[in-house]
Formats: structure tokens, C-alpha cells, sequence
């Protein structure tokens, strides 16, 4: 029985942590104001993974205003597809992926991203979701002036 418990403990420990580089911190499941943990977000193959689907929404939008759009309320948020970004935190999604918590430059709030791997490093933004005010955080958002360096350009 005792086996059996620790194999599991094992098998879930393995497949339920993601592949990070060994020389990076991630910490998963929560906001961390550290040099390491951005520099981890921003280098994440999901976090670049962003601006290239950002990319893609608003050029199929501009050639094709009458296509079907790439997931659930992805016009809703089209205004966010030309700002500058800053990943704060990531987690597993349970069906497969990462959900990333995303701010956006011009905009006072948290998003949820969801991007699914398609291929080897390329993962799919499936779904974006508001999910609080970026004053929820505020007694912290004072420290993200220090961290100018892990915003992404969205173009």
C-alpha cells in the first residue's frame, strides 16, 4: 500500500509541475515581486506565445471582419491586442496548458489567459477572461516600477 502511495505521490509530482528551465524561478500559483520570477514569466514559451496570437487576431480581424472569431469573446477584448503586457503569475490549466495573469499598459485590470500547446513551444490563446482590478493588488503595484524590463510589446 505504502508503494503504491508513493508512486502516485511521484506520478504526481512529475506530470503536475511544468518544465521550466532549471536556471529560472517560476513560481507558480501566485504573484511574486522577484527579478527571477519575471525574468521566468517573460522568457516562458507561453508568455511569448502571446503577442504572436495577439499578432495573428488582429490581422484576421482587419482581413476578415466577417470571420468567425478565434475563441469565445476574443473581439470583446480586441482593444488589448495592440498594448504592451506584463505577465504576474501563471498556473496549469487542468486541460492542458497554462492560464497566465496578464496585465495589460492601458488598462486598471488583471486578465486570465489560456494558452494551449498546438506543437513543440506553441501554444494557442483559447480563451481571455477578466478577472479583477488591478487596485486588488495595489499595496503592490508600487513595486512593478522596478520591473520596466519584463513588459512585452504586443506588436
Amino acid at each position: 500500500m505504502k508503494t503504491h502511495c508513493l508512486l502516485f505521490l511521484i506520478f504526481f509530482f512529475v506530470y503536475s509541475e511544468p518544465a521550466i528551465p532549471s536556471n529560472q524561478e517560476c513560481k507558480f500559483n501566485e504573484i511574486e515581486f522577484s527579478e527571477n520570477h519575471f525574468m521566468c514569466l517573460k522568457s516562458h514559451v507561453a508568455t511569448k506565445s502571446i503577442r504572436k496570437n495577439l499578432v495573428e487576431y488582429k490581422s484576421l480581424r482587419k482581413e476578415c471582419p466577417e470571420c468567425r472569431e478565434p475563441f469565445m469573446n476574443a473581439n470583446k477584448y480586441s482593444y488589448l491586442y495592440d498594448q504592451n503586457y506584463m505577465s504576474l503569475a501563471i498556473s496549469v490549466q487542468g486541460f492542458g496548458g497554462y492560464y497566465l495573469y496578464v496585465i495589460f499598459n492601458n488598462d486598471s485590470h488583471v486578465y486570465q489567459l489560456w494558452l494551449y500547446p498546438i506543437d513543440d513551444g506553441n501554444y494557442q490563446l483559447r480563451e481571455i477572461s477578466r478577472e479583477m482590478e488591478r487596485s486588488k493588488i495595489s499595496g503592490k503595484l508600487n513595486e512593478l516600477n522596478k520591473f520596466t524590463d519584463y513588459w512585452l510589446s504586443a506588436s
